[in-house]
Order: C-alpha cells, then structure tokens, then sequence
C-alpha cells in the first residue's frame, strides 16, 4: 500500500472521478490508472490527470480516503487503459478560470458559459483542486479541459 500526506488534492481529485457504479465491471472505469508518469481517473465522462505523480505502471485502488491522507493499493489487474494521450496536448487558449473560493467560482463558471457558450453540468467544477488559476480549451473538439502545470481536468459538454 501507498500512502499520500502531502500535495494530494490532484490524487483525491482523480479518486472523485471514478464511477461510483458497482455494477460497473471496467477497471478503468473503477479503479485509478498510473502509464507511469501520470495518474488518471475517469468515470467516462470526466477525466481528471494528476501530473507527474510516477507511480509504477498499473491500477491503483483507493483504500482509504480521509482529509489529510490517501492510501492506494496497486492491483494485480491484466486490462488494457485506453490511450489517454491526446488529452495532454496542448489546446487553445480559452481564458483564465480562478478556482479561489465558491463565490469567486460561480462569478468565473458564469464568465466561462457566457465567454464559450457551451452547456455543462456545474458540479463538475467540483472536482478541480481549489486555490489555483486554470487555463482553459477544447481539445479535438470534444472535451473541454481545464489545465494547471501539476493538473488536469476534461469533461465532455453536452453540446458535444
């Protein structure tokens, strides 16, 4: 087992992404993904990259996640992850987003609707590590994706 005490909100945020579904039965889906470099979480429609983490290639399991600490158990699973490389490419400058507090996140979100006119579930922003400035873009057309240096996060809007 792993345990992580410090920097983890980009790890918890990954862990957020996850389905929740038990009948769900894709490891991918369930369970945390490390290529080596970088951590992924997705529950299918939201992708959430926690980078540079360089856990040894494989999927992780959340045993534990409490407030100051989380505990990742890697497990013994043959399955391929889909190719996520494409999502960290580099795509066009949308606009800042500060992710400061609640208030100041809902004046951003409504920037952003506006600014894109793109149609989203809000509770998504949910999942972005808080007290940090965003740059944002679509990539390929398809996910939105907001980026900072150690994160980041997609998500398929609904005009998509």
């Amino acid at each position: 087992m792993i345990r992580f005490t410090q920097n983890i909100d980009d790890i918890k945020s990954c862990a957020a992404c996850l389905s929740k579904d038990r009948q769900e039965h894709r490891p991918h889906i369930l369970y945390l993904y490390s290529d080596g470099v970088n951590l992924y979480g997705t529950n299918g429609q939201q992708v959430a990259v926690a980078k540079g983490i360089g856990l040894e290639q494989g999927f992780y399991e959340v045993i534990k996640n409490i407030k100051t600490q989380i505990w990742l158990e890697k497990l013994d699973i043959c399955a391929e992850y889909p190719d996520l490389d494409w999502l960290l490419v580099d795509f066009d400058y949308v606009m800042d987003f500060n992710c400061l507090s609640e208030g100041k996140r809902n004046i951003s979100t409504c920037k952003l609707i506006r600014k894109t006119d793109i149609d989203f579930n809000v509770k998504f922003l949910d999942a972005l590590p808080g007290d940090r400035s965003y740059s944002q873009g679509f990539i390929d057309d398809k996910m939105f994706a907001f980026d900072h240096p150690d994160f980041r996060y997609c998500f398929m809007p609904y005009s998509c």
